[in-house]
């Protein structure tokens, strides 16, 4: 007794052959005379006490309990629908009993009787002259059925095949999409490609600053990393990736060691290269480096079809490679962008503090006249008054002091240098020392060592101002020598980068270079800011502003280099003037 049936109009069909073809032929086993449906519309396989129905590529597709389907298992009471006639597909372990049984339908006559072997006489049939034996027609209907099951499995699979590529595609433009990090991208890019090839290993080989392609992203499968750990993993072949850069030819090898066009490459024999895919890397013609994966263990590996999926693949590496690089560019533009507003904020306020310093160094400096007037009238009246005196020095001391801080004010409120001409450095550097000898008596432990470079160029320069800021560094390095210590001050030529030999200095390089407590490295970023200071009883927080705003007018740059307990070097470099 059948296991299953498939009733149709009140007939059921018994499902006891492991295939049974469902359509309009009369070679079908269950005929169907509806206009919808297909000479062969669907079948239904058999395993054990399981049924599949698959779609035989028909025009109308088939329905099961109303959603159409391609391929789905059979269950007790559901309904196939073809063209425009239901089957109703039941078990008999699920049939209720006492339920009247539908009438067997009878088995549909094969053109040969089935179940036997007709031998065609000489002279009839289509290879007159020559008997042969034909099979029933169950045996032809089952070897047609299997042919025809066969492609339809293999044309599944490939379909399957695409669109599996193709929501990996689909992943892989999400990815580009994405704000990630650019090697991170890349290398998820490389997994998935992977993923969905019979690759072993992947690379993106990007155009280097010297002209060589360089490895940034390398992924490899599981059985593949064995042979990371003998150190023989990175080796790739650089003639195939070479030649694809080069010519802009994407290349599908699937025997890399008999292609003719590597027969001279030592890497593809070194490296056992089989299979091997690499497409180019470019945007808008422009060349950013390769794409390449292989498989060292077997050839033809790689189909058409993985070909190319690479190059959709490499399209969209090469975007997020421009990607990366726009949004670099962009981000190194919003950097000098806003460094250029800071210092045009900077100037405003600088500009702004100049003139207010200027305006109060001389509201202050006429009172300030009379109180220092009026008490070098009471020293020569009282000077034999002792605690008077002494009070009035006190007095005196203090006027001093907010003299010096409006000296300090008057300096940062001038702008740039006011009597050029061209002089000798180290000449203004030797009487600075001349000029700094009082103040050092306050630091006998302080020795000033000079290391001036002879025929040092003259430069164009305000010697006063120069001075100025040469004394300054001088004094500043004393203070910070509290325990005594060294300066040294030394000078020396700088030619332009890649200048002929022979050529005169472009630069003259002043530095000062102390032993002193050095500046600790978060306060390092604010020694030129106005009013800043280190701490020092009579500073004025102004002197490091000057002296930078002094350089800078004379078109030289200031630095400095420093290391907290060990001591602080200041760099000025000045142009010099070319005759």
């Amino acid at each position: 007794m059948a296991k299953a049936y498939l009733i149709v109009r009140g007939r059921k069909y018994p499902l006891d052959s492991s295939l049974t073809l469902i359509g309009r032929e009369q070679t079908c086993h269950i005929q169907v005379n509806d206009p919808l449906v297909s000479g062969r519309h669907a079948f239904i396989v058999r395993d054990g006490d399981s049924y599949e129905l698959f779609d035989f590529k028909s025009s109308n597709g088939v329905r099961l309990n109303g959603e159409t389907v391609i391929q789905a298992k059979l269950s007790h009471g559901q309904v196939v629908e073809v063209g425009g006639t239901k089957l109703t597909f039941e078990k008999a372990e699920h049939r209720r009993p006492g339920l009247p049984e539908p009438p067997v339908a009878p088995v549909p006559e094969d053109p040969v009787s089935p179940g036997v072997d007709t031998l065609i006489p000489p002279g009839r049939g289509a290879h007159a002259g020559t008997p042969r034996i034909v099979r029933s027609g169950e045996e032809i209907l089952r070897q047609s059925f299997e042919k025809d099951i066969h492609t339809l499995l293999r044309e599944r699979v490939q379909q399957e095949d695409v669109v599996s590529k193709l929501l990996i595609l689909y992943k892989v433009s999400s990815i580009v999409n994405t704000m990630m990090e650019t090697d991170v991208l890349l290398g998820q890019i490389v997994h998935l490609a992977l993923e969905v090839m019979s690759a072993d290993r992947g690379f993106i080989m990007l155009l280097g600053e010297g002209g060589e392609l360089e490895t940034k992203v390398r992924r490899v499968k599981e059985h593949e990393k064995e042979h990371e750990k003998e150190g023989d993993i990175l080796p790739i072949s650089r003639s195939i990736a070479l030649h694809c850069f080069k010519t802009c030819e994407a290349i599908l090898t699937n025997d890399a060691l008999v292609d003719e066009r590597f027969q001279t490459s030592g890497s593809i024999q070194m490296y056992n290269i089989r299979s091997a895919m690499c497409v180019p890397l470019k945007y808008r013609d422009e060349k950013r480096g390769v794409l390449y994966v292989d498989n060292r263990m077997s050839s033809n590996s790689f189909n058409a079809s993985d070909f190319l999926l690479l190059k959709a693949f490499a399209d969209q590496v090469a975007v997020a490679i421009e990607n990366s690089m726009l949004l670099t560019n962009l981000k190194a533009s919003l950097q000098k962008i806003q460094a250029q507003q800071d210092m045009l904020v900077q100037s405003e306020k600088m500009a702004a503090m100049g003139h207010l310093a200027a305006g109060l160094a001389h509201e202050i400096r006429n009172p300030l006249t009379a109180i220092s007037g009026y008490l070098q009238m009471y020293f020569r009246k009282y000077k034999d008054e002792a605690d008077f005196y002494h009070q009035m020095r006190v007095i005196e001391k203090a006027v001093l002091q907010i003299q010096h801080v409006l000296e300090g004010l008057l300096g940062f409120a001038r702008k740039g240098p006011r009597q050029l001409a061209k002089g000798s450095l180290n000449q203004v550097l030797e009487d600075t020392v001349v000029l700094s000898r009082p103040a050092m008596v306050r630091h006998p432990g302080v020795q000033i060592v000079k290391r001036l470079e002879p025929d040092i160029p003259g430069v164009m320069m305000d010697q006063r101002q120069l001075q100025q800021v040469f004394l300054n560094f001088v004094l500043n390095a004393a203070q910070a020598m509290p325990r005594g210590g060294t300066l040294t001050i030394a000078t020396r030529k700088v030619h332009a980068q890649g200048a002929s030999p022979g050529a005169p200095p472009s630069h003259v390089v002043v530095v000062f270079e102390d032993t002193g407590v050095g500046i600790p490295a978060d306060k390092q970023a604010q020694i030129f800011q106005p009013f800043y200071t280190s701490g020092k009883p009579d500073g004025t927080g102004l002197g490091l502003t000057i002296s930078k705003s002094i350089i800078e007018g004379h078109r030289g740059t200031i630095s400095f280099e420093s290391v907290e307990g060990k001591g602080t070097s200041f760099i000025l470099t000045l142009p010099v003037e070319q005759a």
